[in-house]
């Protein structure tokens, strides 16, 4: 599960902070909100040209 967690945190996924003997991770919500807004949102529909006629 470490190697899982390094490869998140190389990736700015989980934020990890390490107190004494214990490691505690947080996700980071920023960058998965940008693929969504990337990925999820919309496209805005543009308007077609028709050839016919």
């Amino acid at each position: 599960m470490m190697q899982h967690l390094k490869v998140l945190e190389e990736a700015d996924l989980v934020i990890a902070r390490k107190e004494g003997r214990e490691r505690w991770n947080h996700l980071n919500s920023l960058p998965i909100k940008q693929i969504y807004d990337r990925w999820i949102t919309p496209m805005p529909v543009m308007p077609c040209r028709s050839s016919i006629g």
